[in-house]
């Protein structure tokens, strides 16, 4: 026991000791001196590392805005070159817009000229055919006899049958009349040849028969268009009215029959 207790002195002693020594360094000019050169220079070189991480961040926000510059022109230049597509994208659409009017234009000037040239014409079908006919013969015995009208060889310019022959069935007659008033003449009395297989229509061109085609498909379509015909080679409907009217309505395209399909009563 006494072993331990003086172990237990010494060590209390040397701890004494060992305190001491600290105060007297601590005390001591010196070492305060070279305390404080030792925390200098560690502040020095932790400053001088702040500072070379702080002037590495400078540089790096630096590229960042160059870069984020050049992205803004970048994105400036494609903005402009948008808009100059944009720009080019609507000279091309009111381009292909005028010249798509220009088109129907002149396709309709050539369609009425078309049908023009044919306003002295009918289309004449259902009458039999025969070997060695003499059509001119053949019509204006028929104007005479059936349909009431004085016809001459005078009256008419020509006529002649359309396509090829076929056994059974006879073949339209096209009748070309040399006065313009004399064709109206024959094509308003064809309500005398009611009751019979023969007809007679405007000669149409194909666009025009189409047409006609259509609006009176219409007719069965569309309780609204109660009756379609032709006359002096234009397509005319017959639309019911809200007011229990009905008017007529001269066709010139698909569209104004679509249009009048899609109108509501």
């Amino acid at each position: 026991m006494m072993e331990g207790l003086e172990e237990s002195a010494a060590s209390s002693g040397t701890s004494t000791t060992s305190n001491a020594f600290v105060n007297e360094l601590m005390l001591n000019e010196k070492f305060k001196l070279f305390l404080k050169d030792l925390m200098q220079e560690a502040v020095q070189e932790k400053m001088k590392t702040l500072v070379s991480d702080v002037n590495a961040l400078r540089t790096e926000v630096d590229d960042l805005k160059e870069d984020l510059q050049k992205l803004r022109g970048e994105n400036h230049d494609l903005f402009c070159k948008q808009e100059k597509l944009e720009h080019e994208r609507e000279k091309d659409e009111m381009l292909r817009a005028d010249l798509t009017n220009q088109l129907h234009s002149r396709s309709k000037a050539v369609e009425d000229l078309q049908q023009y040239t044919r306003r002295n014409c009918v289309l004449v079908t259902g009458v039999p055919e025969e070997e060695k006919e003499n059509t001119d013969a053949t019509i204006i015995k028929l104007a005479n006899e059936r349909m009431k009208v004085p016809l001459s060889e005078d009256d008419l310019d020509r006529s002649h049958r359309i396509g090829k022959p076929t056994t059974g069935k006879a073949r339209a007659i096209v009748v070309k009349f040399s006065r313009y008033n004399v064709r109206n003449k024959f094509i308003m009395n064809r309500t005398n040849l009611k009751g019979t297989k023969i007809a007679v229509h405007d000669l149409l061109t194909p666009f025009t028969q189409q047409l006609l085609k259509r609006a009176q498909e219409l007719v069965e379509q569309c309780h609204r268009v109660k009756a379609a015909w032709t006359w002096d080679g234009r397509v005319t409907v017959l639309v019911a009215a809200a007011n229990g009217k009905s008017r007529k309505v001269t066709v010139t395209s698909q569209e104004q029959l679509h249009k009048i399909y899609s109108e509501k009563q």
